[in-house]
């Protein structure tokens, strides 16, 4: 709730922002390269107004393509809804809510091919850590809907204070529905408790609401 409260919503919000990331991808293309036991370098020169050559360095990544196509491959083969998983999003502040909501609706599917693969991640199996998964999905998803809300031109300043503070007060109902285990705004959590009749940590999720 105190990190909502600390939500900057000045102009520049946006701008520097972008500026962070963009400096954080820097970073991390630099780690990922330095790690590589190879590289392929591609380079186009041209000239500019004044002849003077310019060269361009392109770098290209892709982290485990073969276990990717061969998941694709896989979904297909058991005839799965799911045609890939979605690793992003054309709207970026969206992204991690729709990316989550797919792994899950995934799992299944993601467990199967990792056995199959002979992939251990014990994680997948156990009860707390899907219920994080589930109680993630659905709090990144209510803080997408937030987001919509805050997005777009012409939208006076206190108008989004509004949007703000009505979602503090949600936070606070969100608490009780927790602590009360009814867990009616938390869906996926839920389900995930019905079908698998485990006992939910609430104050662990309480905690983290409050947070």
């Amino acid at each position: 709730m105190k990190k909502m409260k600390d939500l900057p919503l000045s102009a520049k919000t946006v701008q520097d922002r972008t500026a962070k990331m963009s400096s954080y991808v820097t970073h991390m293309q630099v780690e990922d390269i330095q790690l590589v036991s190879a590289l392929s370098l591609a380079i186009d020169e041209s000239c500019d107004i004044k002849d003077t050559a310019q060269g361009t360095l392109f770098v290209s990544i892709l982290a485990k393509a073969l276990c990717h196509r061969q998941f694709k491959d896989f979904l297909v083969e058991i005839d799965s809804q799911f045609s890939d998983l979605l690793l992003h999003n054309k709207v970026r502040f969206l992204s991690r809510g729709n990316v989550l909501q797919r792994f899950a609706l995934c799992l299944t599917e993601i467990k199967t091919f990792l056995n199959e693969k002979s992939i251990d991640h014990p994680e997948l199996e156990e009860h707390k850590w899907l219920q994080k998964l589930n109680f993630m999905l659905d709090t990144t998803m209510k803080l997408n809907a937030l987001n919509l809300k805050l997005q777009g031109k012409g939208n006076p300043a206190y108008a989004l204070l509004e949007e703000v503070v009505c979602f503090e007060k949600k936070l606070l109902l969100f608490v009780e529905d927790t602590e009360s285990s009814k867990l009616l705004h938390f869906k996926n959590l839920k389900q995930y408790r019905d079908e698998t009749n485990a006992t939910i940590d609430t104050n662990y999720f309480s905690i983290a609401l409050k947070t």
